[in-house]
């Protein structure tokens, strides 16, 4: 998909919800809430640990805190990431707001700036961010669009599934997702996850996991409509590569300054 495509399909989100936003009906966010996950991937991705905390500040504005880790098995490499998002959501409309992200691992770091926005229908929510990322990887200076989309149909209010394409780091990434809400008690809800995505030099990546969600019983869908949006962490960015145009080793993976060399690499998808 291009970048193009995923640019149009972003605009079409957010003027949508921007026209339709009049006055929240409902408070941005229930309660304030937490969510914890931890996942296992290939593609030498040993795991992933991920936490969210979200807030509340007035009737329709809310606030997001994202915190990450991912680490490599082979290499030992490890990419700790942190995000703040600031947004306006009505819950039975959508979300509107800009998010802030920054990564390190040995060697460098990067950070992004985007705009988030967010359409809900009775069972389809369309999701979409646009911005910058800007990476310092010893050596390796470069900035790109940021691009993120993603669609998710709710076939059951505890089964979302979804079809993605996202830019991060210069490379292009296609793929799909499912997420079960299988239990809930009192005070948390419990999900299995699963994503597989491809990318053109990288290949097939695919990760699995379970999520924690501390907040009130409800079902899945009304968890991502009134409680956290959806984190920005390593589970669904790719920061575990090289920028295009520098050499990585099999699993996409930079273990220090100057691990990167210049190399040609075709044009992505």
């Amino acid at each position: 998909m291009s970048r193009r495509t995923l640019r149009v399909l972003f605009v079409i989100v957010a003027s949508t919800i921007a026209t339709s936003f009049s006055h929240a009906s409902e408070p941005a966010v229930s309660s304030p809430n937490g969510k914890l996950g931890i996942a296992v991937g290939n593609k030498d991705l040993s795991n992933i640990v991920s936490g969210s905390f979200t807030f509340g500040l007035t009737q329709g504005l809310g606030a997001q805190i994202d915190l990450s880790r991912l680490k490599y098995g082979a290499s030992g490499a490890t990419s700790n990431a942190a995000a703040g998002h600031l947004f306006w959501r009505d819950p039975s409309v959508g979300l509107v707001g800009t998010g802030f992200a920054h990564y390190d691992r040995h060697g460098g770091n990067g950070r992004s700036f985007s705009l988030q926005g967010e359409r809900y229908f009775e069972q389809f929510t369309l999701r979409g961010h646009v911005g910058r990322e800007y990476w310092n990887l010893g050596s390796l200076k470069g900035s790109d669009t940021l691009l993120r989309s993603t669609a998710s149909w709710y076939s059951m209010p505890d089964l979302a599934l979804h079809l993605r394409a996202n830019r991060a780091l210069g490379r292009n990434w296609v793929g799909v997702g499912s997420e079960w809400q299988f239990s809930t008690t009192h005070s948390a809800g419990y999900t299995f996850f699963l994503e597989a995505g491809k990318s053109r030099d990288l290949g097939t990546q695919v990760k699995a996991g379970f999520r924690i969600y501390f907040d009130s019983p409800m079902t899945l869908k009304a968890r991502h409509r009134t409680a956290d949006p959806e984190a920005f962490d390593n589970n669904n960015t790719n920061h575990g590569m090289c920028p295009p145009g520098y050499e990585h080793d099999q699993w996409g993976v930079i273990t220090g300054p100057g691990a990167c060399s210049p190399i040609e690499f075709e044009d992505n998808i």
